[in-house]
């Protein structure tokens, strides 16, 4: 049943990612069955970008796609040695409203994705992230991965955030 689906995501995924100008009813066709799709429908528009970039209409139903169940693939995708891929991942992660912000501070501490995507993520999604949220993460993080959080609550930053930046003063690996 997979393999079924499988073939039939890849060819709603060609129709979106060939660049061509779909009438209103296959778009919305496309956009259905994709949708149903799920995860299996995340998996094929990947495999799609891995050699040109995502199309205006690819990118949107990989933001229509993100929800916590299938999130897991984004962060594959944004593990991807395929830079097209990666960029998919982060312009679908940036653009969506569907998750938590605060499991995407996750990804600061993740070696095997680009620290420059991480920002621009979590800066595209600054107006969602809880100062405090990012504040409680910074004692976790390397050396590296805290100057990205910095720069990020340079963005948010608030009142709320006074008594816990005083807390992380008597931090014992204060920065």
């Amino acid at each position: 049943m997979e393999i079924l689906k499988r073939f039939q995501a890849d060819r709603y995924v060609r129709q979106l990612q060939s660049g061509v100008r779909l009438a209103d009813a296959q778009l919305f066709e496309a956009r259905s069955q994709l949708q149903n799709m799920g995860a299996s429908a995340v998996r094929a528009l990947f495999a799609a970008v891995n050699s040109t970039p995502a199309s205006d209409a690819t990118l949107d139903m990989l933001v229509r796609l993100l929800s916590e169940g299938t999130l897991s693939s984004y962060l594959d995708g944004l593990r991807s040695p395929s830079a097209t891929v990666a960029d998919a991942a982060m312009r679908a992660l940036a653009r969506a409203s569907t998750v938590d912000t605060t499991r995407l501070l996750a990804l600061l501490s993740d070696e095997h994705i680009s620290r420059a995507r991480v920002e621009s993520i979590l800066d595209a999604q600054s107006s969602r992230l809880q100062p405090e949220a990012l504040l409680r993460v910074l004692p976790e993080l390397g050396k590296e991965a805290r100057a990205s959080a910095f720069r990020v609550i340079e963005k948010i930053a608030d009142q709320r955030l006074v008594p816990a930046a005083i807390h992380l003063t008597q931090h014992t690996d204060w920065w």
